[in-house]
């Protein structure tokens, strides 16, 4: 028997998510609560620690944007899947 492979496992998992709506619809909400959530860290918490260093500020707001790239990037996604299906 051979066994199912990492990337098999991630692949299937993802398109389980990406073709059911409501999985997808609430893995973005999840996604921009924690956005919000850093974002506040990042303007009210920790701004005297990402003051201290350059490379933490960018690298914090850099993951933040990232992470606001990949919500807008699943929005698209949500829209065409939903253009599509009706």
């Amino acid at each position: 028997m051979k066994r199912e492979s990492y990337f098999s496992r991630c692949r299937s998992l993802a398109k389980g998510i990406l073709d059911d709506r409501v999985q997808r619809r609430s893995m973005v909400t999840q996604l921009l609560i924690i956005v919000l959530i850093l974002v506040a860290l990042g303007n009210w918490v920790i701004t005297d620690w990402l003051s201290d260093g350059v490379i933490r500020f960018v690298v914090f707001w850099g993951l933040v944007t990232l992470l606001v790239l990949f919500i807008l990037l699943m929005a698209v996604y949500d829209l065409l899947k939903v253009m599509r299906d009706e």
